[in-house]
């Protein structure tokens, strides 16, 4: 479909008269006032994307050009004149005439694309881009590529879509007991004692390797504090320490284990024999403490009874947080692969160049540069950006389907809720910055803040209308609380107000 408007700009007369044309139909209107100075049509190029040709009449752009030799005046000095006050023809040889053109055409772009958005209630996604300028008889026609916010007219069916996750293993005494073994574990004391090293023994060693009587000073080691029956570079080296004491001292041939890296010792070929030579300095026996409730309240304050139902409950705490996480995920991706959305390839660009950005600032923050990360991954720059576009490319898919969702449901994101959330932040901070949500950076975090807060909203609504099941298909209580209401929200708002008052 091709759409060419007229439009009159700001003159507050109106205009003398306007058109319309949608396909072959011409609708026409009078207003009292001056002759419309821009004609533009919009033309689709694909569900999202709209080439804008707009016609700047040669009167409006040589004012726009007077307007632009006068300001560009103020920062160039020519004899004979104050600065602002050089005439058009003495601005343009000292700029150029095309340097005020350009100027001029930018300015008019400027405005007039903000009517047409006006004008049509088009939302652009990323800055329009310039595509060409031709001289026409009438003036100045400039051709604009713009891609819009992709959208569908209503998200995939969720509400009873049955989502299959996997069912993770509950909290039972056993997993209880390992984990206080753990802890029990993280209070052993070691203790010095005269008699062969035995299994779960500490041995306090000297490691020197070498190949061929040439060091390996990459796995060599002195002072080194190894558990007996653990895991160690080096193949075969609890087995030739079993039985021996302190200030023995062990030769074997071993080899580097399959797990340890593969450039730990640059030059030696996995697998290959090594020459190892360990001094053994002390033996340490582990031990343990005894699990009473004596124990348990001097270290934790609670009875050893309290300790287990503490481990009890986090660990089902976080089974279930695991699983609603993996329901998440499986539902997401469902529902996205059910999406068939057009996304505009400048928008892809824009998100993947801005992840570049960000990637690019988070390196420098911690010292680093992209060829550092790109030689230390062994990855290449073509492969990254790939990645960075699939990425983003998910992400617009993704807010696809969080707007269609909102929009049905009837979900909204208000001033106050992000407020509350940068006070939130404020308060946190050792010192506060007030110009932290300022400026272009600070709109980029309010948007940010806005665009979280409706993800989660949307988020609550899309698992609590979906149903996950086992494998089998038998339903999971994955335990979500109910979404807030209108009521309980004010009620929580008052309770607030009341608490900050008694404050």
């Amino acid at each position: 479909m091709v759409v060419v408007q007229e439009v009159g700009g700001s003159n507050p007369l109106g205009h003398p008269w306007c058109r319309l044309v949608f396909g072959r139909t011409l609708f026409t209107f009078t207003r009292t006032g001056w002759r419309c100075p821009v004609t533009f049509t919009i033309t689709e190029v694909s569900d999202f994307e709209r080439l804008i040709t707009i016609l700047i009449e040669k009167d409006p752009l040589d004012q726009a050009e007077n307007r632009a030799a006068r300001r560009l005046a103020q920062n160039v000095n020519i004899n004979g004149f104050r600065p602002g006050k050089a005439p058009r023809r003495m601005v343009e040889r000292v700029v150029g005439r095309e340097r005020i053109r350009h100027e001029a055409i930018e300015d008019l772009l400027g405005t007039r694309l903000a009517e047409i958005w006006e004008e049509t209630g088009l939302e652009p996604a990323t800055r329009p881009e310039l595509n060409d300028l031709l001289e026409v008889s009438e003036g100045i026609e400039a051709k604009i590529s713009v891609s819009l916010w992709p959208s569908i007219e209503e998200p995939p069916h969720y509400v009873g879509r049955q989502i299959a996750i996997e069912v993770l293993e509950e909290a039972s005494d056993e997993l209880v007991d390992e984990q206080l073994e753990q802890v029990r574990e993280l209070h052993a004391e070691l203790e010095a004692v005269e008699r062969p090293a035995q299994t779960g023994d500490y041995v306090s060693v000297d490691i020197v390797a070498s190949k061929d009587d040439a060091p390996l000073e990459r796995v060599s080691s002195t002072g080194l504090l190894y558990e007996l029956g653990t895991f160690s570079v080096f193949e075969g080296l609890t087995e030739n320490l079993l039985g021996k004491e302190a200030g023995d001292v062990v030769d074997f041939e071993s080899a580097l284990s399959d797990d340890a890296l593969p450039d730990e010792v640059p030059g030696l070929a996995e697998g290959e024999v090594i020459q190892v030579r360990v001094a053994i300095d002390e033996v340490h026996q582990k031990n343990l403490p005894e699990l009473n409730d004596e124990w348990a309240m001097e270290n934790y304050e609670s009875t050893l009874d309290e300790i287990r139902e503490q481990i009890f409950t986090r660990f089902n705490q976080e089974r279930l947080s695991a699983m609603r996480a993996r329901f998440r995920g499986a539902l997401l991706s469902e529902l996205m692969e059910e999406i068939e959305v057009d996304i505009p390839s400048a928008l892809v660009d824009s998100r993947t160049a801005r992840t570049w950005d960000s990637f690019r600032r988070d390196l420098e923050e911690k010292g680093f540069s992209v060829e550092d990360y790109l030689e230390e991954d062994q990855v290449d720059e073509e492969t990254l950006t790939e990645e960075f576009r699939s990425e983003a490319k998910r992400r617009l898919v993704m807010g696809v389907l969080f707007s269609a969702v909102a929009e049905q449901a009837e979900i909204t994101v208000e001033p106050q809720e992000v407020a509350e959330i940068i006070n939130q932040i404020q308060a946190h901070q050792d010192e506060p910055s007030p110009d932290l949500f300022r400026g272009e950076r600070g709109n980029a975090i309010v948007n940010r803040l806005y665009s979280d807060i409706l993800e989660n909203k949307v988020m609550g609504v899309l698992m609590r209308g979906a149903v996950p099941t086992d494998q089998d298909g038998t339903l999971i209580d994955l335990e979500f609380p109910p979404l807030p209401t209108e009521e309980t929200v004010e009620a929580e708002v008052v309770e607030a107000e009341v608490e900050q008052g008694e404050k």
